[in-house]
């Protein structure tokens, strides 16, 4: 719960052990992650639009840009790296 004030849960007693709750999140962020490689797995092979941000941050070789879903894709643009910041993209997911 959430213990910040104007909460209605301020003034509740927190009656959860530490470990407990890190066991918890734990669990949480493994299932975070692995719906996550889930859902990037089911991407390969499909065209995506990128908005298309500028240099990777891996690699200045190739561009950075978003999905529509907000994944962040890293690519290879070719000739057309000086051109396609700020511009939208068709890249397949590899």
């Amino acid at each position: 719960f959430s213990k910040r004030p104007g909460t209605p849960a301020a003034s509740l007693a927190d009656d959860t052990a530490h470990e407990v709750k890190l066991a918890r999140l734990q669990r949480l962020q493994a299932a975070i992650d692995a719906n996550t490689r889930k859902y990037s797995a089911a991407m390969v092979g499909t065209v995506q639009r990128i908005l298309v941000e500028g240099p990777s941050k891996k690699d200045a070789r190739e561009l950075q840009g978003r999905t529509e879903n907000h994944r962040v894709v890293n690519f290879d643009a070719g000739a057309h790296f000086a051109t396609l910041p700020g511009q939208l993209a068709a890249v397949r997911i590899a």
